[in-house]
């Protein structure tokens, strides 16, 4: 579990970042209709799962909107190149 000064500093660090403007700015631009306040809370939980597996779950019940619904905000981050999806190195037969 992340102190809260850290979290702070990520938060911090997150909404100083180019691509916060290339978010609010350009992607209703390109379509998609997605409420600012929404698009950075989808943001911020992206960022505090960095590094670990992906549980759209656990983030659409956060967000309180539908599974398909994170996984088309996770396929526009991947089409803006702002996320790398990373496949599975082998297959978990276990």
């Amino acid at each position: 579990m992340m102190n809260r000064c850290l979290q702070s500093r990520l938060v911090s660090v997150i909404e100083d970042c180019p691509a916060v403007a290339l978010l609010e700015r350009d992607v209703p631009q390109l379509g998609p209709r997605i409420p600012a306040e929404t698009l950075r809370r989808f943001r911020v939980m992206l960022a505090h799962t960095q590094g670990g597996l992906l549980n759209a779950a656990s983030l659409a019940r956060g967000l309180d909107v539908d599974g398909k619904t994170i996984a088309r905000y996770l396929d526009l981050m991947v089409d803006l190149l702002l996320v790398r999806r990373l496949t599975l190195w082998h297959r978990n037969i276990g």
